[in-house]
């Protein structure tokens, strides 16, 4: 079964269900990206690295399920388990085609710049450091804020101070010259940022995408959200398999079964959403606790709407409560 699919629009939409891992702080990665392609783009890096380095950026967490691992990420500048995310993430991007070429670069994200192996590829130093530089600034935005002069002074001389312990010199370079820009931080704003990356995303081809390619992405997603809940490990992936089971044994088309299976897969996005204490919570849930659960199915059909060639799975496999 083929799709006709914008997949830098895939890859956008869904990585909205990683963001909502932040709960209060949502659009991370989305400002990790934005951050990452302008200071390549004042590096005067080729527009097809650019659209990597934006893609591999909005990716960089997909080994973040628990709100507690994010509050680290945010609210630290450094930590000793900054890597147990970075590696699961590398591992991830390895099970979908068009994500391999990033998991060498996720899984060194959190790497010191003075830390580097000499013989890791230059490139590959340079856009995981690219990553782990966004990636601070965001967290330091987050922690102390960006909107006057000296809260991005503040963010600018933190920088300054661990370059290049931490951070590789003409990277910081480029930030600080950007940061003096007042759109760079404008941008950083949930409706200016949406803008930025709705032009982007339009630039997108659409292309015949075979169903491997389709339930690889799917799949990853399945295994990020089922990280979640550790009572249900491999929920998704154990529903979407008896789904396309009984699909089977009704005598459904190939086509049919294949659209049961991504529907399943898909089918706990929203659970992204619910904070780690309710679902793990051993006794009775609030009124409140409860409308946080059912969420979850109207989350995961507000995030598969927006993928133009997705209609069959939202029209025919969600109900929106």
């Amino acid at each position: 079964m083929y799709h006709q699919l914008n997949l830098r629009e895939v890859t956008y939409v869904l990585t909205e269900a990683l963001d909502y891992v932040g709960i209060n702080d949502i659009h991370h990665g989305k400002r990790v990206a934005y951050i990452a392609y302008e200071i390549g783009k004042n590096l005067g890096l080729r527009q097809s690295k650019l659209d990597k380095i934006m893609l591999m950026a909005m990716l960089h967490d997909c080994g973040v399920s628990l709100t507690d691992v994010h509050n680290s990420i945010v609210n630290n500048l450094d930590w000793e388990d900054s890597q147990i995310h970075s590696e699961r993430g590398a591992k991830l991007l390895q099970s979908v085609p068009i994500y391999t070429e990033f998991s060498d670069i996720i899984a060194l994200h959190h790497t010191h710049w003075e830390h580097f192996l000499p013989q890791i590829d230059n490139d590959i130093k340079l856009y995981a450091n690219l990553i782990y530089l966004s990636d601070r600034i965001d967290a330091l935005r987050s922690q102390f804020g960006a909107h006057l002069s000296q809260e991005k002074e503040y963010i600018r001389s933190i920088i300054r101070t661990y370059t290049p312990e931490l951070f590789a010199p003409k990277l910081c370079e480029a930030f600080i010259e950007l940061s003096h820009t007042d759109f760079f931080w404008h941008y950083l704003e949930s409706d200016p940022l949406h803008y930025y990356f709705k032009e982007w995303v339009e630039k997108g081809k659409i292309e015949t995408v075979h169903f491997s390619l389709l339930k690889s992405i799917a799949s990853m997603f399945a295994n990020i959200v089922d990280a979640k809940d550790h009572s249900n490990q491999h929920q998704s992936l154990m529903v979407a398999s008896l789904a396309r089971t009984i699909a089977g044994l009704c005598h459904l088309s190939i086509g049919e079964q294949d659209e049961i299976e991504l529907a399943a897969l898909f089918q706990n996005l929203g659970k992204l959403r619910i904070p780690d204490a309710i679902l793990k919570k051993s006794t009775s849930l609030s009124d409140d606790e409860q409308i946080k659960i059912r969420r979850q199915g109207f989350d995961t059909q507000i995030i598969l709407r927006q993928i133009k060639g997705f209609d069959y799975i939202t029209k025919n496999y969600f109900i929106l409560l």
